[in-house]
């Protein structure tokens, strides 16, 4: 994470309309591959050492120069004079995004004809899907969970909808809203390197569940506070605190959340046994239904990362809250006797049979391609313990500790005390196969593998 923010500039392309708005906005869609793949956004890009060489502000220059990089207006020898890029807001992300920018948005009007190829033109490497829509319509699909939409994309989107907003405004952003009910409030909590932030969800519009208040920092807590006291100020009710597992960097805030809300608590049948200082008021099954008015949660039973451990699926828009099933920030650690390696397996399986739009997990960014994360999750787990059964067959009989030099031999030694947990998993699931045995604390290969 870098000490200052990193300079950025974006471009709101506008051509007059006849819409309800009078005009459009043209947005497109971040390409695989990219930070937030699916989701949409505008023409945006860093701000190059050599832009402060103009006569212009950087910002401003920096957005000029993107725009005729990316519209293809350079290559055209279309020149664009950058006083006609309007300022109309600026934002910085939170330190929880990772690398953080500082970004100024300019609107750039167009005429008839500069607007006519656009969609064509823009370049397909950083730009998918482009498309010309009216402010408004774009909200309503956000709303209705058809499109994902970065905070300030968001916001510009929502100022653009009482018209071109007004020079240099500042664009005020409350946590992450990944889609139209469903709002991301990533807090600092006690988790595991390199993550120190979980995401703290509001799953639900008008009626929601709080997912994983997890931190045990008191201003993130205060936050979390203020941030359900918006929501009930606009009408909306809190209905519970959800644990998507008994880990504390999910649940550390519950007690602090509770005194303020007095919030019940939902969980996993054997949450309580696994930490004694909750009172678990509703136990959530496999298959139990959370009705939020407007939409229905469905409650899924995902043991591996913990025996306790749930999904929340929203049949609607298709999106899963996953906890710690996989993560987009640090790794997944399977800890015996918690964990255990056969039923992660078949969890991560089970989500990636539902054929998810969008995986929201309790660490890092949205997931925008479930199918190839889950995909990539299950062969990678299947890859390792392919070299740990090579490696056991090699020693014939050996603890967990003697083999994870080879195991993880693509890993820093630093990792090594916890990658030790996730391949005794391995081993326990070979034994469990029948192609090892244990005792004594000692793995063994055993003759069955052999063939």
């Amino acid at each position: 994470m870098t000490d200052s923010p990193r300079e950025s500039a974006g471009v709101v392309p506008v051509r007059r309309a006849e819409t309800d708005s009078g005009f459009q906005v043209l947005w497109t869609r971040r390409p695989e591959g990219r930070f937030l793949s699916g989701f949409r956004s505008f023409v945006i890009g860093r701000v190059e050492d050599t832009d402060a060489d103009s006569n212009d502000s950087p910002h401003r220059e920096a957005a000029r120069r993107e725009w005729c990089e990316e519209a293809g207006w350079e290559h055209a020898g279309r020149a664009l004079d950058a006083q006609r890029l309007k300022p109309i807001g600026e934002w910085t992300s939170p330190a929880w995004a990772g690398e953080v920018y500082h970004t100024r948005f300019f609107v750039l009007e167009l005429n008839e004809d500069e607007a006519a190829g656009c969609t064509e033109a823009l370049d397909p490497r950083e730009h998918d899907d482009p498309e010309w829509i009216d402010p408004a319509r774009a909200l309503e699909r956000w709303r209705r969970d058809e499109v994902l939409l970065s905070p300030p994309i968001l916001r510009v989107l929502q100022e653009f909808d009482e018209g071109i907003p007004a020079p240099e405004s500042r664009l005020e952003i409350e946590g992450f809203q990944v889609s139209g009910g469903h709002f991301m409030l990533p807090l600092r909590s006690p988790t595991l390197p390199p993550a120190e932030y979980t995401n703290c969800y509001f799953v639900g519009r008008d009626d929601f569940v709080i997912v994983d208040p997890g931190s045990d920092d008191s201003a993130d807590q205060d936050m979390l506070l203020e941030a359900v006291r918006r929501r009930k100020s606009r009408g909306h009710r809190a209905r519970a605190i959800v644990a998507t597992h008994h880990h504390r960097d999910h649940i550390a805030g519950i007690e602090h959340l509770q005194q303020a809300t007095d919030l019940e608590l939902w969980a996993h049948p054997e949450f309580d046994e696994m930490v004694g200082d909750f009172d678990v008021d509703r136990r959530l099954a496999d298959g139990d239904r959370i009705d939020l008015k407007d939409r229905d949660i469905v409650v899924l039973e995902t043991p591996g990362h913990a025996s306790d451990h749930l999904n929340l699926f929203d049949e609607t828009a298709q999106r899963a809250f996953v906890g710690d099933l996989v993560a987009t920030e640090g790794t997944i650690v399977i800890d015996p006797p918690g964990g255990h390696m056969g039923d992660y397996l078949e969890s991560l399986r089970r989500i990636r049979r539902l054929g998810c739009e969008v995986l929201f997990p309790a660490h890092g960014a949205p997931v925008t391609a479930p199918d190839d994360h889950l995909g990539y999750y299950i062969s990678h787990r299947l890859d390792r313990e392919s070299k740990v059964a090579a490696a056991l067959r090699q020693a014939g009989r050996a603890r967990a500790d003697d083999l994870v030099s080879r195991v993880y031999d693509d890993v820093d030694e630093r990792v090594w005390p916890l990658a030790v947990r996730s391949l005794t998993a391995h081993l326990i699931h070979l034994t469990e196969e029948g192609r090892a045995r244990r005792e004594d604390g000692y793995f063994e290969w055993t003759d069955s593998l052999n063939r």
